[in-house]
C-alpha cells in the first residue's frame, strides 16, 4: 500500500499461530525479533498501514512508551493521508479496524481525534451508499449518537438484503417456501405445534450457548417444535454435545452452502418463527434471514441494539435496556420481557458454584487474604479513562484493596499500569489473571471477590450474570444505550436496585 510510510520487514506465518498476548490462534500474526513470540495483528494494533519498518519489536521488549510513540507517529501519517488524498476503500477499512484495536487495548491518547475522522469517513460512505468501513458491533463501543448507530446497522442490513435480492433475480425465481409478505397471523392446524427455529454461530463453547442452553431445553414440547440451526463447525464442547443430544431437530448448516441454500433448508422445515441469535456479531449469516425463510423473524440476545433490517420483525428487550422513550432507535417492533431480557442457565449448570468446600483460596489466585478485592472480568478494552480514573480513586481511598482484571491483551495491561503509575498507584494493587476452563472453575474463583465493578460504555452482559450468580454484588452505572443499561437490568431482576448508580460521582 502507498501509505506514505516505509515498508515493513515481515512475513505472515504459513498457518495460524498462538498469539502470546490474547491466547487465540491467528494467521495474521507477526513475530518479535527479540523475544521471538508471535502476536496477532490486533493485539499490538498492527495492520499493513501501521506495521513498523524493519524488524518488529513487541511492546514488552522495546517498552510501552517507545512503542506507543512510534505507533502514534505512524497513525498521524495515515490520518493526514486519508484527509488529503484519494485512498482505496481497503485502506479505510484498515484504519477503522486499527481504531477499534486501539480502543480494545486501552490506547486512549488521540482516541477522540481518531473517532472524529472515522465518523467523517462513515458519513461520506453512508451518503454515497458505499460499503461502510466500520462494523455495527464496533459502533456500540464508540461515543456516537444513536441515530448514527442505527443508520450504520441499517446500511449494513440493506446491503445484505440487496445481495439476496440480486441472487434471486439472477436465478430468475423466488425459492419455494419463502414468504415475501409477512402474514398477519400464523394459523396452526389441529394438533399442529408452533415451529420455532434458532440460528446461531454460537452453539459451541461461547457465552450465547452458556446463557441459552436451559431456555432451549425447557420449551413446552406439547406446544412447540424446536429447531436449532448451527452455522459453525462442531467444536466438541459440552454445550454442543448437550444441544445435539437433547434437541432432535438440530441442524448443522455448512459454511460451504450459500445463504440461499441455507434459507431453503429452513423454509423446507416449515418454520413459523425464526430467531437470529447473532445479528451483527462474529460468525453471523444474516443473509439467511434476508431471504425471509419464515413468516415471522426476530433478533435476540447477542447484539444489544437494533439490527436495522426490514426482514427482522421483532427485537426482544426489557424496560431497563430499552425504555419506551428509546423506541425510535429501533427498526423492529419490540417484545418486552417482564423482568430481564437475558435468559441464563446458571441454576441448571452451575448450581454448586457457591459450595465453599470446592472453591479455591485467595492465596492460590494471588489475592490478599484480608484486603478488599474489586474485580471486573470484562474485556479490558471496555475500560474507559473516566471509569478507570474513578476506580483508581477507590484504590487510593481503600487501603489494602486490589483490582482484579483479565491479563489479556498484554498491550492493554501495560497501558493500564502506566496510567496507574502516573496517578501514583503501584502495580502491586493490581492482580491479572488469564481465562480458565471449564467455566465452573472461573465462577468458583470469582466467588473470592468482594465487589464487581461494571464498565460504563459497554456493560458486562454474561460477565455481569457471572458475578451475580457467584454471589458477588456489583456496582453498575446506568447509561443511555442498550449495551450500557444491561447491568441495571440484571440488578433489578435480582431485586437489588441499590447496585445501580446514575453518575460517576455517585
Amino acid at each position: 500500500l502507498a501509505s506514505g510510510l516505509p515498508a515493513a520487514d515481515f512475513v505472515l506465518p504459513e498457518a495460524a499461530v498462538l498469539c502470546s498476548s490474547c491466547g487465540y490462534y491467528e494467521q495474521e500474526s507477526v513475530r518479535c525479533s527479540r523475544c521471538r513470540r508471535f502476536l496477532c495483528f490486533g493485539c499490538p494494533c498492527l495492520s499493513l498501514q501501521t506495521m513498523p519498518c524493519g524488524a518488529f519489536v513487541c511492546p514488552d521488549c522495546c517498552g510501552i512508551d517507545a512503542y506507543d510513540a512510534e505507533l502514534a507517529r505512524r497513525i498521524r501519517v495515515i490520518r493526514r493521508r486519508i484527509r488529503t488524498e484519494a485512498v482505496a476503500a481497503v485502506e479505510l477499512d484498515m484504519y477503522a479496524q486499527t481504531v477499534f484495536d486501539l480502543m480494545s487495548t486501552c490506547a486512549w491518547r488521540e482516541f477522540h481525534t481518531n473517532i472524529r475522522l472515522l465518523i467523517r469517513i462513515v458519513k461520506v460512505q453512508m451518503d454515497a451508499g458505499w460499503p461502510l468501513a466500520v462494523a455495527p458491533f464496533h459502533t456500540l463501543h464508540y461515543p456516537l449518537c444513536q441515530d448514527t448507530v442505527r443508520g450504520i446497522a441499517q446500511q449494513h442490513s440493506r446491503q445484505t438484503l440487496e445481495k439476496a435480492l440480486k441472487e434471486v433475480m439472477v436465478k430468475g425465481d423466488v425459492p419455494a417456501g419463502f414468504s415475501v409478505v409477512v402474514p398477519d397471523k400464523i394459523r396452526l392446524g389441529p394438533g399442529e405445534r408452533l415451529r420455532i427455529g434458532y440460528v446461531s454461530a454460537d452453539f459451541v463453547n461461547h457465552p450465547t450457548a452458556d446463557l441459552m442452553q436451559s431456555a432451549l431445553l425447557q420449551h413446552d414440547k406439547d406446544r412447540f417444535e424446536i429447531y436449532l440451526y448451527a452455522i459453525t463447525r462442531d467444536d466438541a464442547s459440552t454445550y454442543r454435545k448437550v444441544l445435539m443430544r437433547e434437541i432432535p431437530r438440530f441442524r448443522a448448516l455448512s459454511n460451504k452452502d450459500t445463504d440461499r441454500r441455507c434459507a431453503e433448508a429452513v423454509a423446507s422445515d416449515g418454520i413459523h418463527v425464526l430467531i437470529n441469535l447473532n445479528s451483527h456479531t462474529a460468525g453471523e449469516r444474516n443473509g439467511i434471514f434476508a431471504f425471509r425463510p419464515a413468516p415471522i423473524q426476530a433478533v435476540y440476545l447477542a447484539y444489544p441494539g437494533t439490527h436495522g433490517a426490514s426482514y427482522l420483525d421483532y427485537n426482544i428487550v426489557d424496560r431497563s435496556v430499552c425504555p419506551l422513550e428509546h423506541r425510535r432507535h429501533y427498526t423492529e417492533a419490540l417484545v418486552y420481557m417482564p423482568h430481564c431480557y437475558q435468559t441464563n442457565s446458571f441454576r441448571d449448570i452451575y448450581a454448586e458454584v457457591l459450595d465453599e468446600s470446592s472453591c479455591p483460596t485467595r492465596a492460590a489466585q494471588g489475592l490478599p487474604e484480608d484486603g478488599v478485592v474489586l474485580c471486573t472480568f470484562n474485556r479490558l478494552g471496555r475500560i474507559t479513562p473516566d471509569i478507570f480514573k474513578t476506580w483508581l480513586r477507590v484504590l487510593e481511598r481503600v487501603p489494602g484493596s486490589v483490582l482484579w482484571l483479565y491479563k489479556h491483551p498484554t498491550l492493554a495491561v501495560l497501558r493500564l499500569l502506566r496510567e496507574a503509575r502516573r496517578r501514583g498507584i503501584h502495580a502491586n494493587r493490581f492482580v491479572f489473571s488469564g481465562p480458565v476452563m471449564p467455566k465452573m472453575e472461573h465462577l468458583k474463583r470469582l466467588t473470592l471477590a468482594d465487589l464487581y465493578l461494571d464498565t460504563v460504555v459497554y456493560n458486562g452482559h454474561t460477565t455481569g450474570s457471572d458475578a451475580l450468580w457467584a454471589g458477588v454484588p456489583m456496582v453498575t452505572l446506568q447509561g443511555t444505550t442498550f449495551q450500557s443499561r444491561v447491568g441495571a437490568s440484571l440488578a433489578r431482576a435480582a431485586e437489588l436496585p441499590e447496585m445501580v448508580t446514575y453518575s460517576l460521582q455517585e
